[in-house]
């Protein structure tokens, strides 16, 4: 079980998640990752609160002027193995069913890579 703000406690199955947001605030991509990889008393977005106490194994971005979110989301929700765990999950804000995907193996997740972009770089 997790508190996701608002969203109240959800449960969350073993397994690998995705989460896809963007970066157009104040500092930029570097600065919204800085926030999202350290423990911060702050919690301002949906994926700050699954972030609690859970290791992040891979940060894949894209730099652009386009925001790219939502086509990420409905992306890689066409995969047959993923699946939005919480509706809502970090998308209050549009008409997307979650922010959040999850898979259960790990080996789907190059699946889910190449669904994205050909330009999304891996950070860690």
């Amino acid at each position: 079980m997790v508190s996701a703000g608002r969203l109240g406690t959800v449960h969350l199955k073993r397994g690998w998640y995705l989460y896809v947001g963007s970066a157009f605030g104040p500092g930029g991509l570097a600065a919204r990752l800085a926030h999202h990889l350290r423990p911060s008393e702050r919690r301002h977005w949906h994926i700050d609160y699954l972030l609690d106490g859970r290791v992040v194994r891979e940060v894949w971005y894209r730099c652009g002027a386009r925001d790219l979110e939502h086509h990420w989301a409905q992306a890689l929700l066409t995969h047959p193995a993923a699946q939005a765990p919480v509706a809502g999950f970090g998308a209050t804000d549009c008409r997307c069913r979650s922010h959040l995907i999850g898979v259960v193996r790990g080996q789907d997740l190059a699946a889910l890579k190449n669904l994205l972009s050909p330009t999304v770089w891996r950070l860690r």
